[in-house]
């Protein structure tokens, strides 16, 4: 075995199985918390190229520990043979919806002030902080026995509820509906790439399990919930239509909460 194999074990540590709501998980809504806290009071006025900073750096530290991610599970070591494989693990593809906030923070770091920017960073706000939601407070479905994988997939989580907490407390996005048509946009986009991801998988006659956003057509549908509807209940555009909807109304409920918070704001500033 190699230096960098010898590496790549070291780098697969195991530990205990974190618990919901046990210590790890505990301790990493603390950071997150801690994490927005440090944001909006030295970061609240950034804009520009300092604003430009913070995504960025977001976006590269949630890409350096993806290609990681994707090393150590892609390294296996046979410790009685003495002798370790390589082999990419298709179904840890980074494209799922949780994965897309890194690239929408990564494009809008480099793009000048406009709809697109505001599209992006309203999606990372809206859909990407719901996404970091989901998995922050019930991680159960992603913490594995191996430490570092423990770690990205808080820091990757944690962080984009951090960011969705900061541009909209902090009010980087333009509190207008329009900036929520560029968020379904941008997500609508995220989901045809999904789509095609999963339609190369299909053509190519990829054996292994590739199931990008989990909507891959005629798979077995694994989400709680929509495992029960698809295939056997629904038709699969209709089952389509049933994920994108409520990720949708979820996201703008997010954006109406923000906006009625500064409605409220305004009405006890008139009192």
């Amino acid at each position: 075995m190699g230096f960098f194999e010898k590496i790549i074990c070291f780098l697969q540590g195991e530990m205990e199985t974190p618990q919901l709501f046990g210590w790890f998980h505990i301790m990493w809504l603390a950071i997150t918390a801690l994490a927005v806290f440090l944001l909006c009071r030295f970061a609240k006025d950034a804009e520009g190229r300092n604003l430009d900073g913070i995504l960025r750096g977001f976006a590269i530290l949630c890409i350096v520990l993806e290609v990681y991610k994707q090393i150590v599970y892609s390294f296996d070591y046979n410790a009685a043979a003495g002798v370790g494989s390589w082999d990419f693990e298709w179904y840890a593809f980074p494209f799922q919806f949780c994965s897309t906030p890194m690239y929408a923070a990564l494009a809008a770091s480099f793009m000048k002030e406009g709809r697109v920017k505001n599209a992006l960073l309203s999606y990372l706000a809206t859909f990407g902080m719901l996404a970091g939601i989901l998995v922050m407070f019930y991680p159960a479905s992603v913490f594995i026995g191996m430490i570092g994988i423990n770690i990205q997939t808080m820091v990757h989580h944690g962080g984009q509820l951090a960011i969705g907490l900061y541009l909209l407390i902090c009010r980087k996005i333009k509190l207008e509906w329009r900036s929520m048509l560029g968020a379904s946009a941008v997500f609508l986009v995220m989901i045809a790439i999904a789509e095609l991801l999963n339609l190369w998988a299909e053509l190519s006659g990829l054996e292994e399990t590739f199931n990008m956003f989990f909507i891959r057509y005629g798979e077995p549908a694994t989400l709680p919930v929509y495992e029960m509807l698809y295939p056997g209940v629904l038709s699969y555009p209709v089952f389509l239509l049933a994920y994108i909807v409520p990720f949708v109304a979820a996201s703008c409920g997010i954006f109406a909460l923000r906006k009625a918070f500064d409605k409220t704001k305004t009405a006890e500033a008139a009192v």
